[in-house]
């Protein structure tokens, strides 16, 4: 089929706290495009339903209060089996134990409810870590268990694992897309027979889109504290980015990094890392994950790249060839 008879259809949603966009380009007939687009919605509610911190009866928040379940849902099993994988590979810098230091840091409700300033609790050191959490499966049964005083925020995770899980939904269409706040998975082309373009925005002037990705199939992810931050009532600011080693937000020396890999959850995950790491560190974590690259961009203003990520001038477009 030639490119040029190719239709963009697209949904765009709100969900686990940030706006999503599905994109599918395709020849078909709209109403299957858009069927598929509605089972992406789908999908996103339905996890986001399970794995939400601020939903009360959600899988987690049950999970949470508990201590434990030895019913776990598939999903929530290959989640916390995949988070333990992520765990070790990151040397515990990725630890979903921090949703303690994260209310504490003033983070306690959703992020559009949070008030001009916040009044942080005290310092809530590692009890834990998410070494500690056991989980255990034999002759088809499941547990787990977290330790005391220990609790899961899976956020960042979940959202790039079920951008990859929406992606899923949309492989068979001639191209799509799927944005979810910044978790970005693609395949195929566009309308117009090209990859997919994503724009990257300036940390230092948020909304200025300075960079920007050819994606045909793969995933970009950035993690930052220049947007998800809030004033605090004794002064300064705090952002959601914990670090574990301390459990207050991390003061790396890195406004962001850009991270593309084979998949969302996989960049999500190495640029929350790669960030916490901080400084040459961030490179240096990029170089563990095969097939990823990113741009590191200090508060500074000044950036780095790993070596298989070309850059061309300001303004211009920052070209990633697919593996």
């Amino acid at each position: 089929m030639s490119t040029s008879t190719l239709t963009e259809h697209r949904l765009a949603f709100r969900a686990m706290g940030t706006e999503v966009l599905a994109l599918v380009a395709t020849g078909v007939d709209a109403s299957t495009a858009i069927g598929a687009l509605e089972a992406v919605r789908v999908e996103f509610t339905a996890q986001e339903a399970r794995f939400s911190r601020f939903i009360a009866d959600s899988e987690l928040c049950r999970l949470n209060r508990a201590g434990g379940t030895d019913a776990p849902s598939a999903e929530l099993w290959e989640v916390l089996t995949r988070a333990r994988e992520w765990w070790a590979w990151s040397g515990g810098l990725f630890d979903p134990t921090v949703l303690g230091a994260l209310e504490a840091a003033g983070y306690d409700r959703t992020f559009s409810d949070l008030p001009a300033t916040v009044s942080p609790g005290a310092p809530s050191h590692p009890v834990a870590d998410f070494g500690d959490v056991r989980l255990s499966e034999s002759g088809g049964a499941r547990s787990v268990v977290l330790p005391p005083g220990v609790r899961l925020d899976l956020g960042g995770l979940v959202k790039g694992w079920t951008a990859d899980r929406a992606g899923r939904l949309l492989a068979g269409f001639d191209g799509f897309l799927v944005d979810a706040g910044g978790d970005v998975v693609a395949g195929g082309v566009s309308a117009d027979g090209d990859g997919w373009c994503v724009a990257l925005e300036d940390p230092a002037f948020p909304g200025v889109d300075r960079w920007g990705v050819w994606l045909q199939g793969g995933a970009v992810a950035t993690s930052g504290t220049y947007r998800r931050h809030w004033a605090l009532a004794n002064g300064g600011l705090a952002h959601h980015l914990i670090d574990p080693r301390t459990g207050a937000p991390s003061t790396s020396a890195l406004a962001a990094v850009t991270v593309t890999a084979s998949s969302a959850e996989a960049a999500e995950v190495a640029a929350k890392t790669a960030l916490l790491a901080g400084g040459a560190g961030a490179l240096d974590v990029l170089a563990r994950l095969p097939g990823a690259e990113g741009l590191a961009y200090e508060q500074d203003g000044t950036f780095r790249a790993s070596g298989g990520w070309r850059m061309l001038p300001l303004g211009m477009q920052v070209e990633v060839v697919p593996a």
